[in-house]
């Protein structure tokens, strides 16, 4: 990994406070509404701050993952994972599995950086289905960026 790549992950880092225990985040219609370090941090704040819904409200967790291993081809990835809210304020998959991980290579990276915007392109590709949604396959951004 270069060093232009070691900056780009380290600004990344600072905008989405990531710890080194990871970073969580949880949206709803396309805001962010709660971001924890782990999953299990989220679904206690879904608890404590959610207001219990009537009925189902669907979700989407992005679960962002920095390896720093110079040898690594992917040092950026985002788990996104489409889920529901229960009555209860249980976090459930959705029943279709709606998720993909997308991965920025160190070419990815140099070339477009990350920025918010991404995620309601990677949102609405995965809602589309404009992309695979076999969860043992990954893609790229570069991918999710050039479909229209």
């Amino acid at each position: 990994m270069n060093n232009d790549a070691i900056k780009i992950l380290e600004k990344i880092k600072n905008d989405i406070d990531y710890t080194d225990n990871g970073r969580v985040e949880l949206y709803r219609n396309g805001r962010l509404i709660l971001k924890a370090e782990s999953e299990s941090e989220l679904d206690d704040l879904v608890n404590d701050k959610i207001e219990n819904p009537n009925k189902n409200k669907k979700v989407i967790i992005v679960n962002y993952l920095i390896k720093k291993n110079t040898k690594n081809k992917n040092p950026f990835q985002l788990s996104v994972i489409f889920c529901k809210i229960t009555p209860n304020l249980k976090v459930i998959l959705e029943k279709d599995n709606k998720s993909k991980v997308i991965t920025f290579s160190n070419e990815e990276l140099i070339k477009y950086g990350f920025k918010k915007s991404y995620l309601k392109k990677i949102f609405d590709a995965i809602k589309n289905r404009k992309i695979s949604l076999n969860p043992l396959s990954t893609e790229s951004i570069t991918t999710i960026l050039e479909l229209n």
